[in-house]
């Protein structure tokens, strides 16, 4: 989780940059694999579901998750099929307000997936406008 203040940055290039330097070092096998044994050890306990649903509240509080799968690594023709876009990945826990944001590139596309059960509008368009604004720049 990477906590950032509305007054941050106005860039999101840059809040992606700082972003990704936060989270590279919990993305190695040691460190997701002490964080499964850490909430495996939790989970296992006998607790009833209120409790339960405390720490999920407190451990996946969040405002807003991107996930972002990049550029999809393999081929998009399977045959006389072709996949063209991929939607994802999303996942909601049932927080109040959470948004979740899933990116995924396939064939030179990025495809966006916003997922809550109380949207905030028009935040997928928003989004394709910062979004577009750079490459609008270097085209011209």
């Amino acid at each position: 989780m990477i906590p950032f203040q509305p007054s941050d940055s106005s860039d999101l290039w840059e809040l992606a940059r700082f972003a990704k330097q936060k989270i590279s070092p919990s993305q190695t096998f040691q460190s997701l694999s002490a964080s499964l044994h850490g909430l495996e050890a939790i989970m296992t306990k006998d607790m009833d579901v209120e409790t339960a649903a405390q720490i999920s509240a407190g451990a996946f509080a969040r405002d807003l998750m991107v996930s972002n799968l990049g550029q999809m690594p393999y081929e998009s023709e399977f045959g006389k099929l072709k996949l063209e876009a991929v939607w994802g990945p999303t996942a909601v826990q049932g927080l109040d307000g959470e948004q979740n944001v899933g990116i995924a590139t396939t064939n030179g596309a990025i495809r966006l997936l916003h997922a809550s059960y109380s949207l905030i509008p028009h935040l997928l368009e928003n989004t394709e406008l910062i979004l577009r604004k750079p490459c609008e720049e270097n085209r011209d």
